[in-house]
């Protein structure tokens, strides 16, 4: 967009893009956000209007925070609150602070989530702004339900629901009945927690909230999948699943996959893929409270599959996670840090009021001794001064008393890291202590059982020598046995057609026998070797075709033939068979028609490897070729050649190149 000169007129404008990002935020339609915010900053920016400048960074976080992207979102809200604090804009600072403490509440830094609701809540009470202080109450309750804290939950949402109902902001009482949802549910009281959240859907569908909608969504599909009820579960998930991804929302994906993988709990795998995706989104957007949560989930899924490796090391990321969540010490501190910030907050306002009375009390008793209008006027500029002063007074000790909480704060802060620390190390002792001792009854229980074992294995691996021997025995008398077979059948039919004059019924037998030929060749080749299950396809097919050549070569003529097989192809029974039979079809059909006068018969095979399971075998010949007719001809050894072919599930092409040239794609059976 080309850069202009704005005039002072276009803070209209500025209000305008603002109010605009603010409602896109609110509704979770997120596609011109950006656009809206960039413009109203850098309007702002040119003609210097801190104000709309303050509100800019607030939208673009809040527009950060939807998307889980918390640390662009902190960058912002710190912008924000340093520029109202500079300009003295205190409903803007205080909105600042309500939003830093969403996100450090996510990111569970309660201490520093509570200091800063506190902060807003202050300065909200000061103004009488009735919503905000509802908003300011309805985060602290968050966050104590966040510590499990329930009952002090419950009533910082209770005065937020009171106000939002007397004020009639739909949008809060939404919000307030999805927090009472969250909070029935931590205690088990699911119908309560149903009809909260239930309540909470009916407004935000009616205010098109669609980011609500969608958490809503999630939060009733996971009571109804704890009810068993599975089908209702799926429908709320995949309404919630449609809505996070059209957002872009990563937390609420995050959500959604630790939801399926509950509802697929009895399908490890299913669940195992679901939780491992939330783990990398939370791991990415650093929701810690997710983490502890998703690997609870993988302890339990574990342990009922007996993966109980996997289990022990999700078994100690989940104490890793929850004690940096649920620390007494830092609960404590910052219970502590709270009462006290009341309680120093209290004791000032109410110095302050006494002052005020003491000061008006006096200044009643001059009015009424002043003589002149004069001395009335300067007594009553003396008394403004003077309660100025103790304004004044009484906000340096509430800066003060802020100041030390914040350095108490600090302290908490790392004592709370050196506790978590020493939990640690204290837990990894525990599972060093544990890990020993299973290793040693480990140890023990193989020594124990070792020698019964070894004994053991002695003893069958002898019978399973003899057993392989023995087999090996039976399939060689078995190869030996068929192959005789086919050669007794072989030599009938030799026999049968030397008494037969019919020369054309004499060529059928003859090339019967040939394909029996070629069946026994192959049971002589699996007792000959040490393989039984498959044959050298080069050696195997050299036989063939060198028996069909002494049938069919006269005196005068020479037969050349060889194949090329650069992979050293090995096919089991089912395959070899087969691509023998074709092979001799083949070789057969070119010396009855491939054979010309003074030229000698050349037939050339090739295999070739095309991918991991296909094979290519080519066959060529320099014989006159097919006849144009070959298709319509439908001859006995064509239709074998294409049986053949389609028991080897393969594919066969005919066709002429100098030649005979046959191509067949095929794999192993």
């Amino acid at each position: 967009r080309p850069r202009k000169v704005y005039q002072l007129q276009d803070t209209q404008r500025v209000y305008t893009l603002n109010k605009l990002a603010n409602e896109l935020n609110n509704r979770g339609i997120v596609e011109e956000v950006e656009e809206y915010v960039d413009e109203a900053l850098n309007i702002s920016r040119i003609i210097k209007f801190k104000k709309g400048e303050i509100d800019a960074h607030l939208n673009l976080g809040v527009f950060y925070l939807n998307h889980s992207e918390f640390d662009k979102s902190i960058i912002e809200f710190t912008q924000a609150l340093n520029l109202a604090k500079r300009k003295g804009f205190k409903q803007e600072t205080a909105n600042a602070y309500h939003y830093l403490a969403i996100v450090q509440s996510i990111q569970a830094d309660y201490s520093n989530a509570i200091k800063n609701n506190l902060s807003a809540l202050l300065i909200r009470e000061s103004l009488g702004d009735k919503k905000a202080i509802a908003n300011s109450y309805n985060n602290l309750g968050k966050i104590y339900t966040q510590l499990e804290n329930h009952n002090e939950a419950l009533s910082y949402h209770n005065k937020a629901f009171v106000i939002r109902k007397e004020l009639g902001d739909k949008r809060g009482l939404q919000n307030s009945y999805t927090n009472f949802g969250h909070i029935y549910f931590k205690k088990d009281d699911f119908d309560n927690a149903l009809k909260s959240y239930q309540d909470a859907l009916d407004i935000s569908m009616d205010l098109n909230d669609q980011v609500e909608t969608a958490n809503l969504n999630m939060n009733i599909g996971n009571i109804y999948n704890i009810k068993q009820d599975i089908e209702k579960a799926q429908i709320y998930y995949s309404n919630a699943q449609k809505s996070f991804k059209k957002n872009g929302n990563k937390m609420g994906q995050m959500q959604c996959y630790i939801n399926i993988s509950n509802l697929n709990y009895n399908q490890y795998e299913v669940a195992k893929l679901y939780i491992d995706s939330a783990i990398y989104l939370a791991k990415e957007i650093g929701a810690v409270s997710n983490l502890r949560d998703a690997y609870k989930i993988l302890v339990e899924s574990d342990t009922l599959n007996d993966e109980w490796k996997s289990a022990f090391f999700n078994h100690c990321q989940y104490f890793l996670y929850r004690d940096s969540l649920i620390n007494e010490e830092v609960n404590e501190n910052i219970i502590e840090a709270e009462l006290q910030y009341d309680f120093d907050k209290k004791a000032l306002a109410s110095q302050k009021q006494i002052e005020l009375k003491a000061l008006q009390f006096e200044y009643q008793k001059k009015q009424a001794a002043a003589k002149s209008e004069r001395e009335k006027q300067e007594l009553v500029f003396e008394q403004k001064i003077k309660e100025q002063k103790i304004d004044f007074d009484y906000r340096q000790k509430i800066t003060k008393i802020e100041l030390e909480k914040r350095q108490q704060e600090m302290l908490n802060a790392v004592l709370g890291k050196e506790n978590i620390l020493m939990l640690q190390n204290a837990r990894n002792e525990w599972y060093i202590r544990w890990l020993m001792l299973i290793v040693l009854i480990v140890l023990i229980a193989f020594g124990v059982n070792f020698k019964r074992n070894l004994n053991r294995q002695k003893t069958d691996n002898a019978k399973i020598t003899q057993q392989k021997e023995d087999l090996k025995a039976l399939i060689n008398e078995l190869n030996h046995r068929v192959k005789n077979n086919f050669q007794t059948v072989v030599s009938m039919l030799r026999i049968q057609s030397r008494s037969i004059q019919d020369e054309k019924l004499k060529d059928i037998l003859s090339q019967t026998s040939n394909r029996f030929l070629a069946i026994s060749n192959v049971h002589e080749k699996l007792y000959q070797t040490e393989a039984f299950s498959e044959i050298n396809v080069k050696e195997y097919l050299n036989e063939i075709a060198l028996g069909i050549s002494r049938q069919f070569l006269s005196q005068n003529q020479t037969f050349n033939f060889s194949i090329k097989d650069d992979i050293n192809l090995k096919l089991n029974v089912e395959t070899i068979i087969p691509i023998a039979l074709i092979v001799n079809e083949l070789i057969t059909n070119s010396f009855k028609y491939g054979t010309q006068i003074g030229k000698p018969l050349e037939v050339k095979i090739e295999f070739e490897q095309l991918e991991t399971e296909f094979f290519q075998f080519t066959y060529s010949d320099n014989g006159p070729g097919l006849p144009d007719n070959f298709e319509e001809l439908k001859s006995f050894g064509s239709t074998l050649v294409k049986l053949f072919a389609q028991q080897l599930r393969g594919k066969i092409n005919f066709s002429n190149n100098n030649g005979v040239s046959i191509s067949l794609i095929f794999r192993k059976i």
